[in-house]
C-alpha cells in the first residue's frame, strides 16, 4: 500500500534507519514459498526484505519505475540474492521473469502514490497479469495488495471480480482467497491470494514406483512440469501392457498419467495396436475412465489424425532391441514427426528407453527435435524435451 505523498518525500521517510513496514500482516510470506520471489513496486524495499527474512526464496527480484527507490533499496539491502531493477512493470515484467524457470511468488503492489486523474493509469495490475499469463509456468502464486482500494481511483475503478477473472485467464484452476494485510493484519481481506493446489507428484507415484527406480525421478519431474504448465491433453503411445503388476519393470505410465488426468481434470489418450494390452490397462484404470480414452490403432496414424493440441506426449510404443535398434528408433521418429504440428511452445515430450546401448528408442526423434529448437531438460533412461533454450 502506498502513501499519498510525492516520490522524494516518501523516500526521505526511509533514510534514517526506519523500521521495516510490512503490508503482509504478521505472518508475512511464510505461507507462500517458491523458488523465486518477484515484487512490483519497490518503495523502500520492505516487501522483498520481509520475503528474504523467511528464508524460503532462493532469488528475489523487485522492480519499480522510480530510480530513486531502486537505488535506495540496493544500498539498503546489498544481499546478492536480492535484485532491484528500474523499469515499468506494465511492460518490463515479462523480460524480468522470462528466464525464471521455477515457480514464482508474485507480490503485485505497484501503483501511483498519489492517484492521477489525467488519463494515466494508476495501476499496472492488469498488464502485469497479462505478462504473467504468457510465462510457461501456469501455477505461480500471485499475491495482490490493497484490495480495499478496488472500485476506487487508485485501482482505476477495477473491481475484485474483474481482477479475479483476469487471474483465472492465466489458469482456471486457481483458487482465490483473501487474507489480512497491514502491519498487524488490521486490514481484513486486503490481499488477494491466487494458488493452484494439488501439485505434489508423489500422490501419483507412491505405492507404485520405488524411489530408487530409474524412472521415479523423471516421472516426478515430468508430473511437476505437467502441473506447472497446466497440461490439459495427454497422449501416450504404447499402453501399459502389464497393468498394475510391473511398475518396476515398465513404469506403469498409463495408470500414473490416468490418475493425474483424473485429479487435474485433464484428458488422456492411450494408443496401442494390441487389444490385450488395452484391455489389461482398462481393467486397472476404471476410477479414471471419465478422463481417459483408449485407442486401438497404429500410433503414427493416430498422431497424424489427432484433431487437437497435445500438451504432453509420451512415446513408448515399440519394444527396443539392442541388436536391432533401427526399427524402434525410426518408429519414434515417425511418431514425433506426425505429432509435431499439434505441439506448442509449452508442450512437453517424454520418451522412454533412452541412453542404452545402440542409442535407445528415442535416438533419432531426439536428434530431430534438437534440430527444431528443443532441448533436453532431463537426459536419463527417460528423456524430457522442452521447446526453447536451456539457459
Amino acid at each position: 500500500m502506498r502513501k499519498s505523498i510525492p516520490v522524494l518525500a516518501t523516500l526521505a521517510l526511509f533514510c534514517f534507519n526506519t523500521p521495516l513496514f510490512s503490508n503482509m500482516g504478521p505472518a508475512g510470506f511464510t505461507d507462500f514459498p517458491n523458488y523465486y520471489f518477484v515484487e512490483t513496486g519497490t518503495l523502500g524495499g520492505e516487501g522483498i526484505a520481509m520475503a528474504k527474512r523467511t528464508g524460503l526464496f532462493q532469488e528475489l527480484y523487485s522492480i519499480d519505475i522510480h530510480l530513486p527507490f531502486v537505488e535506495y533499496a540496493r544500498a539498503r539491502f546489498p544481499d546478492p540474492s536480492m535484485h532491484f531493477l528500474q523499469g515499468n512493470s506494465a511492460c518490463d515484467l515479462e523480460a524480468l521473469i522470462k528466464p525464471l524457470d521455477k515457480p514464482i511468488t508474485f507480490w503485485l503492489d505497484a501503483h501511483h502514490g498519489e492517484p492521477t486523474q489525467n488519463g494515466e493509469k494508476n495501476t499496472p495490475l492488469m498488464e502485469e497479469l497479462d505478462q504473467i499469463k504468457r510465462h510457461p509456468i501456469k501455477t505461480h502464486t500471485i499475491l495482490i495488495d490493497d484490495m480495499h482500494c478496488t472500485g476506487m481511483i487508485l485501482f482505476d475503478y477495477l473491481t475484485r471480480e474483474q481482477i479475479a477473472q483476469k487471474v483465472l485467464e492465466i489458469n482456471p484452476r486457481y483458487t482465490i482467497e483473501y487474507v489480512p494485510g497491514g502491519n498487524e493484519g488490521e486490514y481484513p481481506n486486503n490481499i488477494m491470494v491466487a494458488r493452484v493446489k494439488g501439485g505434489d507428484p508423489t500422490l501419483y507415484l507412491q505405492d507404485r514406483l520405488l524411489t530408487q527406480n530409474g524412472r521415479y525421478s523423471t516421472f516426478q519431474q515430468c508430473l511437476t512440469l505437467m502441473f506447472q504448465r497446466n497440461v490439459q491433453t495427454i497422449v501416450e503411445t504404447g499402453t501399459a501392457r502389464c497393468g498394475d503388476t510391473n511398475f518396476d519393470g515398465d513404469g506403469g505410465s498409463t495408470i500414473i498419467f490416468g490418475h493425474w488426468a483424473q485429479e487435474q481434470n485433464a484428458k488422456m489418450y492411450s494408443v496401442d495396436i494390441s487389444t490385450s494390452h488395452i484391455n489389461i490397462a482398462k481393467a486397472v484404470t476404471i476410477p479414471y475412465h471419465d478422463h481417459m480414452e483408449f485407442v486401438l490403432q497404429d500410433s503414427v496414424a493416430f498422431l497424424k489424425e489427432f484433431p487437437g493440441q497435445i500438451d504432453f506426449l509420451y512415446l513408448d510404443s515399440y519394444d527396443y532391441d539392442e541388436q536391432n535398434p533401427n526399427p524402434p528408433q525410426q518408429h519414434a521418429l515417425q511418431e514425433i514427426m506426425a505429432a509435431y504440428d499439434k505441439l506448442t511452445d509449452n508442450s512437453i515430450v517424454m520418451i522412454d528407453d533412452c541412453n542404452i546401448p545402440g542409442g535407445g528408442k528415442g535416438k533419432l526423434a531426439i536428434e530431430w527435435l534438437l534440430q527444431k529448437g528443443w532441448y533436453l531438460h532431463i537426459n536419463r533412461h527417460q528423456v524430457i524435451l522442452l521447446k526453447g533454450s536451456n539457459t
